[in-house]
């Protein structure tokens, strides 16, 4: 996938996720839509990123950045079923994206 896609589903999905979980908190119906488009083009980028194969850290720091994607893609089906129960998914993935970022 070309670095240009890549960085255009980035913004989206980052665009989606932000909209999506303050959509949600005040109430409108859309946010779980805009949430899971959020989420899917995120998880598309982190899923299809490549690291070099030589470097055990980079590997490493990937495969946190795609556990917190599989992470976002459950708390987004958790925000179909009503409950708060998707905060908890999003806020360890948010740890994990966090580490990723700080150690790389």
């Amino acid at each position: 996938m070309k670095q240009t896609i890549r960085n255009l589903l980035f913004g989206i999905g980052a665009i989606g996720i932000l909209l999506g979980a303050v959509l949600w908190f005040v109430g409108y119906e859309i946010a779980p839509y805009l949430f899971a488009v959020g989420t899917a083009s995120y998880a598309v980028c982190q899923l299809t990123a490549q690291a070099d194969n030589k470097d055990l850290h980079a590997r490493r720091m990937l495969r946190f950045q795609r556990i917190a994607a599989l992470l976002m893609i459950i708390s987004s089906g958790l925000m179909f079923r009503g409950g708060n129960d998707w905060v908890v998914f999003l806020t360890i993935a948010a740890i994990f994206q966090l580490y990723a970022a700080f150690r790389s």
